[in-house]
């Protein structure tokens, strides 16, 4: 066999190759159309199913698809907002409204009434979450709930015992420490001095709480403590019960001012709270709540101070138990509070916490609402504070003459009248709020303001008409309870018409609260010299006079709404 002599091997064609000797690129294949994937039918969603949106449900969760490094990269990017300050919680609207309402009357807090103060720093105002509250919690169904339970809570055992120990306790401890005409200038005193010890009070508690520092919130701290002073210092009220023929009446005053000292520790920072942990969605319905919880809690303080009258150190003892455990349970019933630590706190509060006090700088629509006010309050309370005495030296002063009853028997039945008179007053109140929003919406705030005046102003005239008897009083209870609660609950719409600057709501506001506070005084003033020079029917012709006042300072702001 022959051998096969080797191919040559062939050579590249010079044609196909480039300058440098490399082969030349290979014309591309042309690009075949994508094939479209055939549209799938729509799966039908039965009732149950759950549907996963394309593009929003099925997307990753980053928390577990980046890893730590990517996390880190991620915040080194981040750009931190600065903090916002937190508002002094006397500068509020909303607080102030709130206080406005419950001090006045309580159960003008559930008005009807469509009167909106302007709030330039309610939710609603921009695009803030109305369902976050003010220290930035965003409370679910249950906290909220919880919160409106505690502030129920929170008026029930505050006002029950408060308000037996100032209509009934210290009226009948001071009766048998002097008796007679002195027992009603002592009284006198000491609810004008208590009056302006409970404003200062609860405006620098609140203030101070809102720079506190602490682990436990801004408000906590304060409530407890509060309350357990207040606790003490009624115990010790209970001691003083006891021995009242051989105690001093200024030392009975000093332990009672003192008492509303710490009464003011717990319910300054208490009130606040409301604007701090309620959301704006629900603060409306909370305000409502707490304040038909007052009307209800000093109703029933009435009543309290019926049962313990004719033992005062058992009375003082309950209300020194019931108030010592008041903050310490509407604490635990609350959702624990945010840590205020890294809260950027407002400072220098001590500032906003006598604005109220500058009432020259208001306009003068303003100032006439304030007189306004001031006179309503002091026409209603200079009959209010000395109730007990109308009672007890009034309707039975003939049996305690005839030898009927003495001074302690007559002590229980004149306080179950005051009580029913609570309730009374307390009816109509709930009345007057239910329809103030269809008189407001028919006939405004100016005319139903004016129509207030006229009605306590003739419940002040029953009494007149029908002297030491139990149906005037209870009369005049029916016609002031109505009237005034009328007049608080569109009070507000009267006071927003004339506010010049709607971001000064919040101090103009805490003005209107101080009219409150020197309504009691001059009503302390007015009652204590009428039943000194002139006796009872001087009083109730004072409080017509001081009704008629409020409706003249009304009827002049009726040229300042009109010419808005």
């Amino acid at each position: 066999m022959t051998e096969e002599s080797p191919k040559p091997a062939e050579q590249p064609d010079e044609s196909s190759q480039t300058p440098a000797g490399r082969p030349a690129e290979q014309p591309a294949e042309p690009k075949q159309p994508a094939q479209t994937p055939a549209p799938q039918p729509r799966k039908f969603v039965m009732p149950g199913d759950v549907y996963i949106r394309p593009g929003i449900d099925d997307r990753p969760d980053p928390d577990k698809v980046l890893s730590a490094e990517d996390k880190a990269a991620i915040a080194r990017l981040a750009v931190r907002m600065p903090q916002q300050k937190n508002e002094t919680s006397l500068s509020q609207a909303d607080l102030q409204a709130t206080r406005m309402a419950t001090e006045g009357t309580p159960a003008v807090a559930a008005a009807t009434i469509d009167a909106a103060v302007p709030d330039p720093e309610s939710a609603y105002m921009d695009m803030r979450d109305p369902m976050v509250a003010a220290d930035g919690t965003r409370p679910d169904k249950a906290d909220v709930l919880r919160l409106k339970i505690g502030f129920v809570v929170a008026a029930l055992m505050c006002s029950v015992p408060w308000a037996a120990a100032t209509g009934i306790f210290l009226p009948e401890l001071l009766a048998r420490m002097n008796g007679g005409l002195p027992a009603f200038a002592v009284l006198c005193l000491l609810n004008a001095l208590g009056a302006i010890v409970a404003f200062f009070s609860q405006n620098f508690f609140a203030a101070a709480s809102d720079d506190t520092r602490s682990r436990f919130g801004r408000r906590t701290i304060w409530i407890i403590a509060g309350g357990l002073l207040t606790g003490l210092v009624m115990w010790w009220m209970s001691a003083l019960g006891g021995d009242a023929i051989h105690l001093a009446s200024h030392f009975v005053m000093i332990v009672w001012l003192v008492a509303q000292l710490c009464y003011g520790l717990m319910l300054g920072p208490l009130v606040s709270a409301m604007s701090d942990r309620m959301p704006d969605k629900f603060r409306p319905s909370a305000d409502a709540w707490y304040g038909t919880a007052l009307a209800v809690g000093q109703m029933l303080g009435g009543f309290a101070g019926a049962l313990f009258v004719a033992n005062l150190p058992k009375g003082f003892t309950w209300g020194a138990a019931v108030l010592a455990l008041a903050g310490i349970v509407t604490v635990a019933v609350w959702p624990r509070e945010k840590s205020s630590l890294e809260m950027r706190l407002p400072g220098n509060t001590m500032d906003d916490a006598f604005a109220s006090l500058r009432l020259g700088q208001m306009a003068p629509g303003f100032r006439r609402v304030f007189w306004s006010r001031m006179f309503m309050m002091a026409s209603v309370a200079s009959i209010t504070m000395v109730a007990f005495y109308l009672v007890k030296y009034g309707v039975y002063a003939m049996f305690s003459l005839s030898g009927v009853f003495t001074s302690m028997p007559a002590s229980v039945p004149s306080a179950m009248l005051v009580a029913w008179m609570g309730l009374i007053a307390m009816i109509v109140s709930l009345l007057a709020a239910w329809l103030s929003g269809p008189i407001s919406d028919r006939f405004g705030a100016w005319g139903p303001s004016l129509a207030a005046a006229g009605c306590v102003a003739l419940g002040a005239l029953m009494p007149i008409l029908m002297p030491a008897t139990a149906l005037g009083l209870l009369l005049f209870s029916a016609f002031s309870g109505f009237g005034f609660g009328l007049f608080n609950a569109v009070g507000q719409e009267l006071a927003t018409a004339v506010l010049t600057d709607p971001r000064d709501a919040g101090h103009a506001l805490g003005t209107l609260n101080l009219a409150s506070t020197l309504g009691v005084v001059l009503a302390a003033v007015v009652t204590g010299i009428a039943t000194t020079v002139g006796g009872w029917a001087w009083l109730f012709a004072g409080s017509i006079v001081m009704a008629a006042a409020a409706a003249g300072f009304v009827a002049s702001v009726r040229g300042v709404i009109a010419d808005r």
